[in-house]
């Protein structure tokens, strides 16, 4: 047919009318998985093309698979931006960062599209020192934190930079210092205020 002969050798404009004919109803739905699922072909065509593509993916578009949302995430030529905005919509949660871009990680962080466990929160810190972009995260999922024990090669360095300052809320804070299994040194906690201080005492966390 016409249409096949058209999308065979890419001779449409690349517009949301057009992906939804291409793709049917699904495409409101999983824009991207759509695209990588589909015609080799018309994907090939497309990519060329992606930073344009994925302005045209509907609000609607909240389905996406864990597949595309890390194929995505390596595409080097979308901004930030973008793919934060795309990001925010979808409802799956990456279990962690294993197929995602390195780069990438603090906007799965920012979203709060990942899981939310220690291993995650050290890899963030692997490429990002920002901790003010962790601090709303952590806080957000405290209480799932609380539960867990770190592993040894994921304590120290955590331990310093989450529970030797004031950032945290004291709440926050008192429920995550079980979570560490190295003593403070005195001089790791010398600008804790009087409060973490207390907990910290009373926790018998200081050599």
């Amino acid at each position: 047919t016409l249409f096949d002969y058209v999308t065979k050798h890419s001779y449409f404009e690349i517009n949301y009318k057009n992906l939804k004919l291409i793709y049917g109803e699904d495409f409101d739905k999983c824009s991207y998985t759509c695209i990588i699922k589909g015609d080799k072909n018309i994907e090939e065509y497309i990519q060329l093309h992606i930073v344009d593509t994925v302005d045209l993916f509907p609000e609607t578009d909240k389905e996406e698979s864990l597949e595309a949302i890390a194929n995505l995430s390596k595409v080097i030529s979308l901004s930030d931006e973008s793919f934060e905005k795309f990001l925010r919509r979808q409802n799956n949660i990456m279990p962690d960062f294993e197929q995602v871009r390195k780069e990438r990680i603090p906007s799965f962080i920012k979203t709060d599209k990942v899981k939310a466990t220690w291993t995650n929160i050290k890899k963030f810190f692997e490429v990002d020192d920002d901790i003010d972009v962790m601090i709303p995260f952590i806080i957000g999922h405290y209480i799932d934190l609380a539960g867990t024990k770190l592993d040894e090669d994921e304590d120290k360095k955590l331990q310093k930079l989450l529970m030797c300052d004031n950032t945290l809320p004291l709440d926050v804070y008192q429920a995550l210092l079980p979570c560490f299994g190295y003593y403070f040194e005195p001089d790791e906690i010398k600008n804790l205020d009087e409060e973490r201080l207390r907990i910290v005492m009373e926790a018998d966390y200081v050599e």
